[in-house]
């Protein structure tokens, strides 16, 4: 018996031994140490999922990822800028006709074409005879009306047509998985964001496996791109010097607990079911898991907590944060979990049956404690033989 004491007390300092640090002790009580301590006290709902729990929380996922979304400020006027160029045409008429010299007619309409040109630093292209006027700051229309109104001086009933035949002062980056990375000049017809999309020759790779950034003033927006496609309201208008980014989401949920294994797990599709993660998790162990114990971490908004039934008396925050318990023991609790839909940054607890944990330290005691097999032997070999 004194054997298999001291063989447990040198396996318990042998234990002691292992390791790749010092011990918690040793960091918390060096005198070195200085130390910051502050009790821990942040309240959390419980919210008991059931199917309808499960909808209603995979609903202001969904709103909650739509919310942080750039608000759409509406279309802004095509005007002229510098930079831009411009094709400029100008036309007369005379009832007494003007002479074709190239095929020796007359007509009684004169169209006079300029050599593109690009808007100047200074805002301003040279229109003969007018010479140089200003076209920076002006619409299509509004500078049309000033040429016209210019040029009637000096000619016989003319008018200007004027084209932006490149619009370098309103442009937008599309890049990623489209079909045409590159940059955009916004005009009338591609004034949307699935307008510039498919000016970039529409998505590289199927829509419902990709997701949509956008970036404007050092604000990021992002959603999947089929529910850009389906939602009028993301569908925002584009503005100068945004960048649109078309990529596989990054999207990871973290499992911990008694699963098959606790890692992080990234996905990329634009719906995963608790169902879903539980099976790429591995499921939950036998006998080691608690059925009724899988616990999934998030942080929702007030609206959201009220919604599903909790006080948020408490909170003095815009957020709440939310621990969904899911009980697995009932046969309805599969359809449930495919019902429930996994958000962005969510952290999957699934807590240990209590007895398991029991026999876990029956057997630890076991461990040390001398069987009566080892009694036996003992006394069998302690005895003399007459």
């Amino acid at each position: 018996m004194k054997r298999s004491i001291v063989t447990g007390l040198l396996c318990v300092s042998l234990a002691a031994c292992t390791g790749g640090g010092p011990r918690k002790s040793a960091i918390l009580g060096d005198a070195d140490a200085v130390r910051v301590s502050r009790e821990v006290s942040t309240p959390y709902a419980v919210v008991d999922v059931d199917d309808d729990v499960a909808h209603r929380a995979s609903r202001w996922a969904k709103q909650s990822a739509f919310s942080g979304f750039i608000a759409d400020a509406g279309q802004r006027p095509v005007v002229i800028g510098s930079g831009d160029t411009l094709e400029i045409s100008i036309v007369s008429t005379s009832e007494a006709g003007f002479i074709d010299l190239t095929n020796s007619t007359l007509s009684p309409i004169s169209t006079t074409t300029l050599p593109a040109q690009e808007v100047g630093s200074d805002g301003l292209v040279a229109v003969p005879p007018l010479g140089r006027v200003r076209a920076a700051g002006q619409s299509v229309q509004q500078f049309e009306n000033f040429l016209t109104r210019r040029l009637g001086e000096v000619l016989v009933d003319p008018s200007a047509i004027v084209r932006i035949a490149d619009r370098r002062s309103a442009r937008v980056s599309v890049l990623g998985q489209v079909a045409q990375p590159g940059t955009y000049s916004i005009n009338q017809t591609n004034a949307h964001l699935v307008e510039m999309i498919a000016e970039a020759g529409g998505p590289a790779q199927r829509a419902e496996t990709l997701a949509i950034s956008i970036s404007r003033r050092g604000k990021t927006g992002e959603a999947s791109l089929t529910d850009v496609y389906g939602n009028p309201k993301l569908n925002i208008h584009v503005q100068h010097g945004d960048v649109i980014s078309v990529e596989q989401p990054a999207n990871r949920f973290t499992v911990l607990g008694a699963g098959g294994v606790n890692t992080t797990l990234l996905f990329d599709e634009p719906e995963v079911s608790l169902a879903d993660a539980l099976g790429r998790a591995g499921g939950l162990l036998n006998r080691r898991a608690d059925r009724k114990g899988v616990f999934l971490y998030r942080s929702i908004s007030k609206a959201a907590a009220i919604d599903l039934g909790a006080d948020t008396a408490e909170f003095k925050g815009e957020s709440v944060p939310t621990i969904f318990r899911i009980d697995m023991s009932q046969p309805q609790s599969i359809f449930m979990a495919q019902n429930f839909e996994i958000a962005d940054g969510d952290v999957l607890y699934i807590s240990d049956n209590i007895a398991e944990e029991i026999n876990a330290i029956s057997s630890a005691f076991n461990f040390f404690s001398p069987t009566p097999n080892a009694f036996v032997s003992e006394e069998v070999f302690s005895t003399p033989v007459n």
